[in-house]
C-alpha cells in the first residue's frame, strides 16, 4: 500500500511499483523480468521505509543485477523518501 504523498506518482508513465513480503524486493522475480525488457531504462528511484533493511537491501541487490546483466543505469535513493527501521508506520516490526 502507497502512502497518501505518493499516490500521484502510481500514476505518471513508466513508474513501476512492486509490492513484496520480505525485505528485498528483487526476490519477487518481476523486477529482474521487467529490468531486462527495459531496453531504454536510464534511472530507478527507491523509496520506502526501513531504510537501513528493505531498502539498502533491495538497491543493493538491483545494483548487483544490473552488474551482472552488463546495463548502465542510474539508481538514486531520495533521503526524505525513506525512513527509518524504527518508524511508526512499519507494521512488520
Amino acid at each position: 500500500m502507497l502512502i497518501p504523498e505518493l499516490l500521484p506518482e502510481a500514476e505518471k508513465l513508466n513508474t513501476n511499483i512492486y509490492y513484496k513480503n520480505c525485505i528485498n524486493g528483487m526476490l519477487t522475480g518481476e523486477v529482474a523480468k521487467d529490468v531486462q525488457k527495459l531496453k531504454a531504462l536510464k534511472e530507478v528511484i527507491f523509496e520506502g521505509v526501513c531504510a537501513d533493511l528493505c531498502v539498502m537491501d533491495f538497491a543493493r541487490t538491483y545494483a548487483r543485477y544490473l552488474d551482472q546483466i552488463n546495463k548502465e543505469v542510474n539508481l538514486f535513493v531520495v533521503k526524505n523518501a525513506i525512513d527509518t527501521f524504527d518508524s511508526p508506520l512499519h507494521n512488520r516490526c
